[in-house]
């Protein structure tokens, strides 16, 4: 039986820096969003802009600094890739099987 995993790669310019697998039993679409949220933080704001792209979205403190964009393929290997970009770095989840 084949079983899924995220592959999470992080890129700077065209540097990979970092990867990660997580089987996708481990970890819910919401975590993964919110890791790739906190991953993206990491690497490109400072503390001031951390807490504000965490504070509540209808308040005044909130400022949103990148988007996760959200890709399909109709590949058998790859089901869903999501992908968050900010200045030179990178960063895709991508959806696959063992």
């Amino acid at each position: 039986m084949n079983s899924q995993y995220w592959l999470i790669e992080i890129e700077k310019g065209i540097q990979k820096i970092e990867s990660l697998k997580v089987s996708a039993g481990q970890i819910t679409e919401n975590g993964l969003l919110k890791l790739l949220k906190t991953l993206m933080c990491k690497y490109t704001l400072t503390d001031e802009e951390i807490l504000e792209t965490f504070c509540k979205k209808n308040t005044k403190r909130f400022k949103e600094y990148f988007k996760i964009k959200q890709y399909s393929s109709l590949t058998d290997k790859v089901h869903t890739i999501l992908d968050v970009k900010c200045t030179n770095i990178s960063i895709s989840a991508t959806l696959k099987y063992r």
